[in-house]
């Protein structure tokens, strides 16, 4: 049985509509889910091809293509605002068990599930690199969005470090978003 083409367009509208808090640098506009999830899968290929890492590539891309899917019906969870952050498990949950109900869907589903269980070195990376895309984006955009919410960069490590060093392979990275962060004070709180 063939793909029913306008169903995926459709679930493909509407998780380019889903906005992110993230403003896209040059465009002065927010990010959507879609152009996030394809710059995290690009990021992480080069990555995982360029330093040669022993990672399986396939599931890497899956996992950043498929990551925040579940938000075309849970809506994006922005990190620095803590309601947000308390509600995103129940809505996400039941946002995976609609995904899990439609056949187009069904696969993704269990790759969503594969990769919430960080059971594999590929959900570590993204996950991690997941929290590191957008710090990079403001900093690249001179944005100042943890002024904005009054992250400091004390504030920045207790919220995100952990999540990143889940992945080995994320240490250089974390390592060089962390110089660029101290060298640019004026985009967080004092």
């Amino acid at each position: 049985m063939a793909l029913d083409i306008t169903k995926l367009i459709d679930l493909l509208i509407d998780f380019q509509a889903v906005e992110r808090n993230i403003q896209i640098p040059k465009l002065n506009r927010p990010e959507n889910d879609t152009e996030h999830s394809y710059n995290l899968a690009m990021a992480a290929w080069l990555i995982v091809s360029k330093d040669d890492l022993p990672l399986d590539l396939n599931l890497v891309i899956k996992y950043a293509l498929v990551h925040d899917l579940v938000e075309v019906y849970a809506g994006d969870a922005f990190p620095l605002d803590d309601k947000q952050v308390s509600e995103k498990p129940n809505k996400e949950h039941l946002a995976l068990l609609k995904l899990k109900r439609d056949d187009l869907t069904v696969d993704l589903a269990e790759l969503i599930e594969q990769y919430e269980q960080m059971n594999d070195e590929e959900s570590k990376f993204i996950y991690g690199l997941d929290k590191l895309m957008p710090a990079f984006t403001l900093i690249h955009g001179n944005i100042p969005l943890w002024k904005k919410y009054n992250i400091t960069q004390v504030g920045w490590e207790q919220k995100f470090r952990s999540k990143v060093e889940g992945s080995q392979y994320l240490k250089p990275y974390l390592d060089q978003f962390l110089e660029l962060q101290k060298a640019n004070p004026q985009l967080l709180a004092e």
